[in-house]
């Protein structure tokens, strides 16, 4: 029996029209170009050929601005890909590729009504308000991404979530492979291959050619935070040149071969951050915590933990701490006993407050930063005013929650005195709590 739908939109109102399922395909492809290679029409034949598409595919669009991507106009074409162009203006140059994207989302969910499933090749996190739109309106809504650089929060909203790496036979490169390029010969060669081919010479561009040429790149592991601070320092060594625009990005063209080679630390993958201000972070992330806790809900799932991190503090950047994903940044607390997290059913993480910071704070400590060096001073043996000092200077008034959840931080704050700070805190809250339960053993 065949199932016939009207559309009240149309003159011909009572038409009928054939119910089919279909899917529409919308690619971010400014967020997916970095793991794409030559052979990009095989790649995405292989992707709209997997059991990843559950349909026919009756909408195929990829958004750029289409200046930047030449090399890529005929392989999408002959994917039979439509190109929306979204020109690149001044510091909106992303935002208005994004905003093309959503909004031809939406308008397909009433135009074309027969489209029951979206696939959204992305990894981008601004995409996760359009995929809860869809799935307001009854639509499957699958994503697809780039495994080094999804955003969590997307993958947790999509119904199904998929490496592109995986589904096209890409994957990222490990040392066995191959050997790492120097990188700043890396980044100078990256700027002739843009050169030779008429790229656009721009650095986010810069960073996509660079992982073309040798996927292990990253320049987290060379000690930058951002791969703006890296383009900076090989101008200096004269690797490339770069000339700042109005719109705040980089203009790269070559540099003269450097002179002298300065040392770079690079990162192990088993090394995690040292600084103290990473407490900074774990103090935002328990205040949330708390603040649920006080209104009745024992726990958050991950996502929405950042989400209320981000309304104290906008600031708020887990890569600042040297993490790539806020996940990460979840492990490492647990790891540090300030959280415990547990598998959700819907997939991620619930967040908890680690069991012992319930009760500091009711253990009538002092909590003014002067108040906390008297007491540190006065009640800890072997610890004199410039050691309390200087852990109040490095943890503020969250001194002792640190002692409780991150003895390893002490450590690094204060390395010839951290063990009389530890003992001094392990007999403090050890008499406190002694004190507490036989209060309410005599009550």
């Amino acid at each position: 029996m065949t199932t016939y739908l009207n559309d009240p939109q149309s003159e011909g109102q009572g038409l009928p029209i054939v119910a089919t399922s279909s899917v529409a395909l919308l690619i971010d492809f400014d967020n997916v170009t970095m793991g794409m290679r030559s052979d990009l029409s095989n790649e995405l034949k292989v992707l709209l050929d997997s059991d990843v598409v559950p349909g026919k595919i009756t909408v195929r669009r990829a958004y750029a601005d289409w200046r930047r991507y030449p090399q890529y106009v005929v392989p999408l074409s002959e994917a039979c890909v439509e190109l929306i162009f979204a020109p690149a203006y001044g510091s909106s140059k992303k935002n208005a590729t994004d905003l093309r994207m959503a909004i031809d989302g939406l308008e397909l969910v009433f135009l074309r009504p027969e489209i029951s499933t979206f696939v959204l090749l992305t990894g981008d996190s601004d995409f996760s308000s359009l995929v809860i739109k869809l799935k307001e309106y009854g639509k499957h809504v699958i994503g697809v991404g780039l495994q080094e650089s999804t955003s969590d929060t997307l993958v947790q909203n999509c119904d199904e979530y998929y490496s592109y790496n995986s589904l096209t036979g890409l994957r990222k490169m490990s040392e066995e492979d191959v050997d790492p390029k120097d990188p700043w010969d890396l980044v100078a060669q990256a700027v002739s291959k843009m050169i030779d081919r008429n790229d656009v010479m721009r650095s986010d561009r810069l960073k996509q050619v660079m992982i073309e040429l040798d996927p292990s790149f990253d320049e987290g592991d060379l000690g930058f935070n951002k791969f703006s601070k890296f383009v900076v320092e090989a101008a200096n060594r004269n690797s490339i040149g770069i000339q700042k625009m109005e719109n705040g990005q980089y203009e790269v063209m070559r540099g003269d071969k450097p002179n002298v080679k300065k040392s770079v630390v690079k990162l192990n993958d088993s090394s995690k951050p040292n600084s103290p201000d990473l407490q900074t972070g774990y103090a935002l992330m328990v205040d949330c915590l708390r603040d649920q806790n006080d209104k009745g809900q024992e726990s958050l799932i991950d996502s929405d933990v950042k989400r209320k991190m981000l309304r104290i503090d906008r600031s708020f950047d887990e890569t600042e701490f040297g993490f790539k994903k806020f996940s990460k940044f979840l492990l490492q607390a647990e790891q540090d006993g300030v959280i415990k997290m547990e598998v959700a059913e819907t997939g991620g993480y619930k967040v908890f407050t680690g069991h012992h910071l319930s009760d500091i704070g009711s253990m009538g400590l002092p909590t003014e930063k002067d108040a906390i060096v008297k007491y540190l001073t006065n009640s800890y043996q072997g610890i004199g005013k410039k050691t309390a000092e200087e852990v109040v200077v490095a943890f503020g008034e969250k001194v002792f929650e640190v002692f409780e959840t991150s003895p390893q931080l002490v450590k690094e704050a204060s390395p010839r005195r951290s063990e009389k700070l530890l003992d001094g805190w392990k007999a403090d809250i050890t008499r406190r709590r002694k004190v507490e339960i036989n209060g309410k053993d005599s009550d």
